[in-house]
């Protein structure tokens, strides 16, 4: 049977848009803690000095969950594998920030 291909449905869009939305999901966590910490370096200072800038990179991550279930859900199974790709990507740079 031949598949049809469906709109949106590639590798590059998953893994493109998993990373877009962690990293706006890092600066809304920013944006919720702005009051407390001023400018976005100090924050970076802040996550630096108290050794969380990996958990909040993990955190950040986790809206990709959605977007893996928006694919699925849809039939969108190759950009769900770019999502999944995106999310190891992270893991592992997540992975070499607690041990390095």
């Amino acid at each position: 049977m031949i598949r049809k291909t469906k709109k949106f449905d590639n590798i590059w869009f998953g893994l493109i848009g998993a990373v877009i939305l962690t990293v706006l999901s890092f600066f809304g966590f920013y944006l919720i803690n702005q009051a407390e910490f001023g400018t976005f370096q100090k924050f970076l200072s802040a996550l630096k000095l108290t050794e969380m800038f990996s958990s909040v990179v993990s955190l950040s991550a986790l809206p990709n969950l959605l977007l893996f279930f928006i694919f699925i859900w849809t039939h969108r199974n190759r950009s769900a594998k770019g999502v999944l790709t995106a999310v190891m990507i992270i893991t592992i740079m997540v992975a070499y920030l607690r041990l390095g």
